[in-house]
């Protein structure tokens, strides 16, 4: 990321490193609705055990 910010990646890294942003992207929107649904079915959730790990 902080060779992004000052412009020393090339072209196919840049596309990897946006292909590795879409991926974390999906992964906590998964999470985030795996935890609304354990909410939802009673689960008792501590927010900081989610948003550690």
């Amino acid at each position: 990321m902080d060779r992004n910010s000052f412009g020393l990646l090339n072209e196919d890294q840049i596309h990897e490193l946006e292909q590795m942003v879409e991926h974390w992207q999906k992964l906590i929107l998964r999470k985030s609705q795996a935890t609304v649904l354990l909410i939802q079915r009673g689960f008792k959730i501590d927010p900081y055990s989610v948003s550690h790990k």
